[in-house]
């Protein structure tokens, strides 16, 4: 390896341990080395369950698995009436709740989940209801095309949308998709704002702004970004950190990232593949921007640095999908 691309990559990796580890962050994380070429890291693999149908004015609900060689559902009333050849669906997109998470175990440098969030909802309630809501959504069609997911964040600063990428990071989509309907995010906080200034390989200033969204208490700290499961990373080479990504924040462990977002507002390539990333802001990067930009508590002490001069609320998120096409049914992988 030539000694310039080392150095460059060498640079990145140390960037990223003082992001996670040097600067304190709360809730925060550390990257691990990126998977085999080719795709994202695989999850472990244990149990699943299947649950009740969701509510279909906000995630469309999924039928019950359909045998094979059962004939493609017809299109949606409204669509064109063409002809659905159904495919092989990539097991990544059906992975039950108990093989996409760790659910039976506390990964080191976590915290048992706090009782209730800052909006004072029940942790294990919310996470119970997760679990019974995966298998009702839906992420790819009957042909297996991606599904396309909108969410819409309103914001005490304003609002914005995450066009989401199941194609990237399927379990975190649906993760998402489930923390969203169960009503998780609703009255939370963003509570970090990242600035951090640095020396490239270059010898240029380079700027990394970022901030973080969705811990349960609303403070940012170590070990509690979660509400009593994990997920497995799914860090990919298909995404790369520009302006307007958004993932699920980890901490130390890449298999610790729970409930907790973030969203950068510049580029951020020491994140690749370290970071499992399901989304990317589409409209109203403005308030993205005016959001990273709000004054802090503090400009010298820790957490305060970080923390948000007046809170910014999460007041609804909303989900819609931009596609006409027709969901496949969730099945079990068969053990």
């Amino acid at each position: 390896m030539a000694l310039a691309t080392w150095r460059r990559r060498w640079t990145a990796r140390m960037l990223l341990a003082g992001l996670i580890g040097c600067t304190s962050v709360g809730c925060g994380g550390a990257p691990t080395p990126p998977p085999a070429e080719g795709g994202t890291t695989p999850a472990s693999t244990s149990g699943g369950s299947a649950a009740t149908p969701a509510n279909p004015s906000t995630t469309p609900a999924v039928a019950n698995a359909t045998p094979a060689g059962t004939p493609a559902a017809s299109p949606t009333e409204g669509t064109e009436n063409v002809s659905i050849t159904r495919r092989e669906i990539d097991p990544r997109f059906m992975q039950p709740f108990a093989e996409a998470c760790i659910v039976d175990e506390i990964p080191d440098g976590m915290q048992l989940p706090v009782d209730r969030t800052l909006a004072g909802k029940s942790t294990g309630t919310l996470r119970d209801a997760v679990e019974k809501e995966w298998a009702n959504i839906p992420l790819v069609s009957v042909a297996g095309t991606p599904l396309q997911y909108v969410a819409t964040v309103q914001t005490s600063a304003g609002s914005f949308e995450i066009a989401l990428k199941p194609e990237w990071a399927p379990n975190h989509v649906r993760n998402f998709l489930a923390l969203v309907k169960v009503g998780y995010y609703d009255g939370l906080l963003v509570d970090r704002l990242i600035r951090q200034e640095f020396v490239d390989t270059a010898g240029m200033k380079s700027r990394l702004d970022l901030f973080k969204l969705g811990c349960p208490k609303g403070t940012g700290e170590d070990g509690i970004g979660h509400i009593g499961y994990f997920l497995q990373p799914e860090f990919t080479k298909n995404a790369t950190h520009e302006a307007g990504t958004v993932g699920y924040w980890h901490e130390d462990l890449p298999q610790t990232a729970g409930t907790r977002l973030y969203i950068t507002v510049s580029t951020a390539p020491a994140l690749d593949q370290a970071f499992s990333v399901f989304g990317k802001v589409t409209a109203g990067m403005e308030v993205v921007q005016r959001i990273s930009a709000s004054p802090t508590k503090s400009q010298t002490d820790f957490p305060d640095l970080e923390t948000p001069a007046t809170p910014i609320t999460i007041q609804k998120i909303t989900i819609r999908r931009d596609d006409m096409e027709n969901p496949a049914p969730f099945e079990q992988n068969k053990r």
